[in-house]
């Protein structure tokens, strides 16, 4: 099997730099991996967005970092529970998804 790295550190990096002004409605699965796919989530390749978006929509991330995520948004995700969130997304990316977790 083919292991792809991503560099899960810069995803958690991204996600705790956005978050979005919105009405807190949380991102479909299909809106997360078009976002992915269109190169929105630059830190993980487009043949991984199925899995990687069921992941995060499926993860206790917040409405709000989530949406950041999908827009592109550049307002910090400051609660202690999104980055707690990021961790376990991180570990779910790597152990079901096919992604490592890149070296550095």
């Amino acid at each position: 099997m083919h292991r792809h790295t991503a560099p899960v550190g810069l995803l958690a990096f991204t996600l705790l730099a956005v978050a979005a002004c919105g009405s807190g409605v949380r991102p479909s699965v299909d809106d997360v991996a078009d976002a992915i796919r269109d190169g929105r989530i630059s830190s993980i390749e487009a043949e991984n967005a199925d899995c990687s978006a069921r992941v995060f929509v499926e993860s206790d991330l917040s409405d709000t970092a989530l949406l950041g995520l999908v827009d592109r948004a550049d307002r910090p995700v400051t609660t202690q529970d999104d980055r707690d969130a990021l961790v376990a997304v991180e570990e779910r990316l790597i152990a079901e998804c096919d992604l490592q977790q890149a070296a550095g």
